[in-house]
């Protein structure tokens, strides 16, 4: 009703459930508060210098309180939606499990500091049809990254989220990067159901050869020091350049040379790492 006159008031108009009446001079106003869908039935005048001010304040309260109610409403069904996948964790008897009734294992390997996590939890895990369908073909595995360095360390080049399919014997079928939309994910899901060979992600693991000769030769030794010390962040301290990881091996490396040998640039390098900063 924005900018029109109200039926059967002169010079009186009103703005969505708001509505003003110019009474006497020009800069004065009644504020008519309006909450039903009868706009005559239930306004009430109220006399006032600051009428204006306050009727943008309350229409602004209002607008605030539909919108978080309504944001509130929208996350509260999704969260919802979501609680119907039982989540288990990583262990044997998941396995045993899915490998007695058939079934597929979805494994979500997430952080708490994930921003993409939290969306796909969001969105792709509270779709309908994802949903449905890892109900009835999948059990649902979720774990947190940082409490598994095992599993951490075997997929981290897929980063956070990862997801892996595998079958009951704990074969990988699929390993996918980062987050996945709800039609992707659905399609994936639909697809390992119709043929559950292991996709292209999964490449055979190489085979390992020992050496015979189990230590590290002179030569191959001063190569891996100066690769430890050209891949040294100076600034920001910690290894590499771009989204970075605690890496453990080169602190506690650096802390034994510190330590054995006494290395200055070593010690440096551990102690601007674990204080994160310089």
């Amino acid at each position: 009703m924005g900018g029109a006159l109200a039926p059967g008031l002169n010079g009186s108009w009103s703005r969505g459930k708001v509505e003003y009446q110019r009474v006497g001079a020009p800069s004065e106003l009644v504020l008519v508060l309006c909450y039903g869908p009868d706009i005559r039935s239930r306004c009430k005048p109220v006399p006032d210098k600051d009428a204006v001010k306050r009727a943008f304040l309350t229409a602004f309260i209002l607008l605030l309180t539909a919108g978080a109610a309504a944001a509130q409403t929208v996350t509260s069904n999704a969260a919802h939606r979501e609680s119907h996948l039982a989540w288990r964790p990583w262990s044997d008897a998941v396995f045993m499990e899915a490998k007695r009734d058939h079934r597929f294992i979805l494994l979500d390997l997430e952080a708490v500091w994930c921003h993409w996590c939290r969306v796909m939890d969001a969105n792709t895990y509270s779709d309908p049809e994802v949903i449905r369908l890892l109900q009835a073909h999948y059990i649902t595995v979720k774990v947190d990254q940082d409490s598994r360095p095992d599993l951490s360390n075997r997929y981290e080049d897929y980063g956070w989220p990862a997801t892996v399919i595998f079958d009951g014997g704990g074969h990988e079928i699929v390993k996918r990067q980062g987050y996945l939309a709800p039609d992707e994910m659905a399609s994936m899901l639909q697809a390992v159901i119709d043929d559950p060979t292991p996709g292209p992600s999964v490449q055979p693991e190489p085979k390992l050869e020992l050496p015979g000769e189990g230590l590290l030769t002179p030569a191959l030794r001063d190569e891996l020091n100066k690769n430890f010390v050209a891949g040294y962040d100076n600034e920001h301290g910690s290894w590499g350049t771009d989204q970075k990881f605690l890496d453990w091996d080169s602190v506690e490396y650096a802390m034994d040379l510190a330590w054995l040998k006494n290395d200055q640039r070593a010690e440096h390098m551990a102690r601007q790492t674990l204080a994160c900063g310089p």
